[in-house]
């Protein structure tokens, strides 16, 4: 089987490159606007893509029977770029599902995120849950869905809105450090405390880089009979953000008999609601978090005191 990884060089590609290219009967090519060629040892092929000309893609494309679309703008880049930012986005990802069609890939996963919801999540959320998140994070995503549906009778397309994913990058250089985790743990390792923008207590869905590649892996390999669905991925468990600081806290002493302070600037900012991110669909096809948390955050906690 050959999958392709656009986006192979970030955060979530790079993981999940790596996993995937353990398995004898899964052949891995990555791309990237920018190759670096020490971040991708033991892979197969990494490729420059220049998603501005549709026949170079299908070129790229050609004999590939799995995409796994994981390249654009993260949260903090949208804000920065606007509303051009993300038209140029959805043009460049429509060039690409347009040759992903043409070149005959079976199957497209498209990862997307929960916040297409709204902002904050809050209460129950489902695949039928209306998308009410005006962020321009949220509309690149739920526009980059639209893109895949209208492709839908004709590749299998599959939609995957992740929770908050946390993990230690395969590369240093990886944008992840404005994930929340990802962001407690930086601090930890650089100052020896957590300083929290709100009061903590505003709970969310985790969901360690561990498991999200072993859901996606298999996603890749199910038949799944549907030519488009959307499936919620995540741990099932909500927890605030102020017991996560405490964990970190917990394991930064378990790991280097140090304690870290917890500071909380603003005690008003970040109500707590009910909530509850539904991954009963991902259950129902037999795709389930083992929930590693323990594990990945040792990880993460490691790596930074390495690198950061």
């Amino acid at each position: 089987m050959k999958v392709f990884i656009p986006g192979g060089s970030g955060f979530i590609g790079g993981r999940l490159s790596q996993k995937l290219s353990y398995s004898s009967d899964i052949k891995v090519s990555i791309g990237s606007r920018k190759i670096k060629s020490e971040v991708f040892l033991g892979l197969n092929s990494a490729i420059c893509i220049d998603y501005e000309f549709k026949d170079g893609l299908k070129d790229i494309l050609k004999g590939v029977d799995v995409v796994i679309y994981a390249a654009g703008m993260n949260a903090d880049e949208c804000a920065k770029n606007g509303a051009s930012g993300i038209n140029n986005s959805l043009v460049g990802f429509k060039r690409f599902v347009d040759a992903a069609f043409e070149s005959g890939v079976k199957k497209f996963i498209y990862l997307s995120s929960a916040h297409v919801y709204a902002s904050p999540l809050r209460g129950f959320i489902n695949e039928e849950s209306p998308l009410r998140n005006t962020h321009c994070y949220a509309r690149l995503h739920s526009g980059c869905e639209k893109i895949l549906l209208n492709k839908s009778g004709l590749m299998q397309s599959i939609v995957l809105r992740l929770s908050n994913i946390y993990g230690a990058p395969d590369d240093h250089n990886a944008k992840c450090w404005h994930l929340l985790i990802n962001d407690l743990c930086s601090q930890a390792a650089i100052k020896d405390e957590i300083v929290l923008k709100s009061s903590g207590k505003q709970k969310r869905d985790f969901l360690s880089m561990d498991d999200l590649c072993e859901v996606i892996e298999r996603v890749v390999r199910a038949n799944i009979n549907y030519k488009y669905i959307v499936i919620n991925v995540g741990s099932g468990i909500s927890r605030s953000v102020i017991d996560i600081a405490d964990l970190i806290k917990f394991k930064y002493r378990e790991l280097y008999r140090r304690e870290l302070s917890i500071k909380i600037e603003d005690t008003t900012a970040g109500i707590e609601f009910d909530f509850e991110y539904s991954v009963e669909l991902l259950k129902s096809m037999n795709f389930y978090s083992n929930n590693f948390f323990d594990i990945e955050l040792t990880n993460l906690i490691e790596y930074c005191r390495n690198f950061r």
